[in-house]
């Protein structure tokens, strides 16, 4: 399964004594014996009104596409295992993980930064509303079983912890199903 996936979020990072910014470090969050093979900076541009746009600015975020491969002996070898993209806007920084394909796919995309720039918001604005409607899909299944009367909770002293589970609807009752009452 591929997977797009927020792996840091974090506000602005300072200096000591509170001066100057600090970018946020990919390379805390490169797994074994990943190391970077090549890095994109995409930053923000203003759109002209030639293109027939009415002059949109992009200059509030800026992206960085890191690019991955396994290292053995202090060298890459083979193709991208995965890619990070590091992006920073007014709230400050996020870092998001891709997969191979994703990685060969952006390493594809050629020269073109604004159209690069402009994929990698897309994509983090449609992980974003995935998880959002994910996760309200899931409520949504918690509180129809709890009217139901199917939420259903078992406490586990031994491990101190709970177990929750949603028992399976039932089918509704069919004319054929029901058995008249004998008097």
């Amino acid at each position: 399964m591929h997977a797009f996936i927020n792996v840091e979020t974090c506000g602005h990072i300072y200096g000591p004594g509170g001066r100057g910014e600090i970018e946020l470090d990919p390379a805390a969050k490169i797994c074994g014996s990943e190391t970077i093979v090549h890095s994109r900076e995409l930053p923000g541009f203003v759109e002209d009104r030639a293109n027939g746009s009415a002059g949109v600015t992009y200059e509030s975020h800026r992206f960085s596409v890191h690019f991955l491969a396994f290292a053995r002996g202090g060298a890459a070898v083979g193709d991208f295992c995965g890619v990070l993209v590091r992006v920073h806007h007014g709230a400050g920084w996020e870092l998001w993980r891709g997969d191979d394909m994703l990685a060969d796919a952006l390493w594809r995309y050629g020269d073109d930064d604004r159209g690069l720039f402009k994929l990698c918001w897309y994509m983090i604005d449609a992980a974003r509303a995935a998880r959002g409607g994910g996760a309200h899909m899931e409520g949504e299944r918690y509180r129809r079983a709890f009217v139901d009367g199917r939420l259903r909770k078992r406490k586990l002293p031994s491990r101190g912890a709970y177990r929750v589970w949603i028992d399976p609807e039932r089918p509704a009752p069919t004319a054929d199903s029901v058995i008249p009452a004998f008097g």
